[in-house]
């Protein structure tokens, strides 16, 4: 049976996340003998030109595969006649040759799909990839921009209908984490056996405990060997990422250990994050912060703290969220002080013994909460990284999540 493997995105590309949520998976993939042809989706403006082209270009250049680029217009009542012509006359090639045609997709794309799943019926095989609870995302955003319009509750609308959609047409749901499986079975009465688990892991090749990458960034960053280095990777500019909370934290630690200092490590740092450092004696002092370090880099950095910090706020699209900066630190042997909010990741550290798990009450009440600073003692780091070696790398699932892809007779 002649199958064709299609992945639709139409996720801005980034050399971080584009590569580790969707280039490092395919690549993964071609090892393993199922060959992915990338498209990536641009909506429809004459005004983003030079912007496509130059997307067109890095996406060439980072993907080894086939890549196809399709135009449609954006999701509005209006144009949704246009966008199901458009799909079908782009995606009816593959279907000329092929007995199967497989679109593995995280685009807005359900109606889309279902148009198509009513033309070529079982020839379509449509796999949604969820990664988080888009709903309160937006709902998230609305909060934060205070844009309390009708307009954008009708968007939040319309998102919850097509997440809803996706699910319903879908013949299996690739899903980052148990609790949102749990979270959408529960919102959108989904069927529990369509969902395969695909957390957001990390690359083994990429991020592992090394002693000599440890000595040689240390050294670099000025670092002792007596120094307690807590980190902190990635981004610091939405809602979620609570810089305040890991910042206070660490003044709460800092002001129990003489010797402990943080490294924060992000593409762009925020006004915010650098005026509470500025207006606070003790961060000044303790708290290096690094921008736009490159993807190759991280690794180095992360094997030179002793602890990491991933501290979320307790609510839905951090309770189901898969958080891939997890799994690099754990790679990496770093233990990690993670909240109770990222349901998956807190069960994992308590299982394992890989960190601490900070409580949503702590928290919320982080001037109130007592916190004895960790000791180095307490962990073993490469068992943290043999364990996580096994657990948490793309390597290590990728030939269960390729078994589930792959279409048979």
């Amino acid at each position: 049976m002649k199958v064709k493997y299609l992945y639709v995105s139409s996720h801005i590309f980034s050399e971080a996340v584009y590569r580790t949520q969707i280039l490092d998976w395919l690549d993964l993939y071609a090892c393993n003998n199922l060959d992915f042809e990338l498209v990536h989706q641009f909506y429809i403006n004459p005004l983003n030109i030079t912007f496509h082209q130059d997307q067109k270009r890095k996406i060439k250049k980072a993907y080894s595969g086939r890549v196809h680029f399709e135009y449609i217009h954006q999701n509005y009542p209006i144009f949704r006649p246009l966008n199901k012509l458009y799909t079908l006359l782009f995606f009816m090639r593959f279907f000329w040759d092929n007995d199967r045609v497989v679109i593995f997709s995280r685009a807005d794309i359900g109606r889309e799909m279902k148009f198509l799943k009513g033309i070529f019926g079982k020839k379509l095989v449509y796999y949604y990839d969820l990664r988080a609870a888009q709903v309160d995302q937006d709902l998230m955003s609305i909060k934060n921009k205070e844009k309390f319009t009708s307009r954008a509750y009708h968007m939040v609308a319309e998102t919850a209908y097509s997440e809803y959609l996706r699910q319903k047409i879908a013949d299996k749901v690739f899903c980052v984490s148990n609790a949102l499986r749990r979270y959408n079975v529960e919102q959108y009465h989904a069927d529990p056996d369509k969902f395969v688990l695909y957390p957001c892991l990390s690359l083994h090749s990429k991020f592992y405990y090394s002693k000599e990458l440890r000595e040689s960034r240390r050294t670099e960053l000025g670092y002792s060997d007596e120094d307690n280095v807590y980190v902190y990777s990635g981004g610091v500019g939405n809602a979620w990422h609570v810089p305040a909370s890991f910042l206070r934290l660490f003044d709460k630690i800092a002001r129990q250990d003489a010797k402990a200092k943080m490294l924060v490590m992000t593409v762009k740092a925020t006004k915010a994050l650098y005026e509470i450092i500025e207006n606070n004696m003790v961060l000044k002092d303790r708290v290096t912060v690094l921008e736009g370090v490159p993807n190759a880099d991280i690794v180095g950095y992360l094997n030179a703290g002793d602890f990491g910090i991933l501290l979320r706020e307790n609510f839905i699209l951090n309770n189901v969220a898969s958080p891939s900066k997890y799994a690099e630190y754990m790679l990496c042997g770093l233990p990690t002080i993670i909240s109770e909010a990222v349901h998956d990741y807190a069960d994992y550290c308590k299982q394992n013994n890989t960190g601490i798990v900070f409580s949503n009450k702590d928290l919320a009440n982080l001037d109130k909460c007592t916190f004895v600073p960790l000791s180095k003692s307490q962990f073993d780091r490469l068992r943290i990284a043999n364990v996580a070696a096994e657990k948490l790398s793309k390597e290590s699932a990728a030939k269960r999540i390729v078994e589930e892809l792959t279409v048979n007779e």
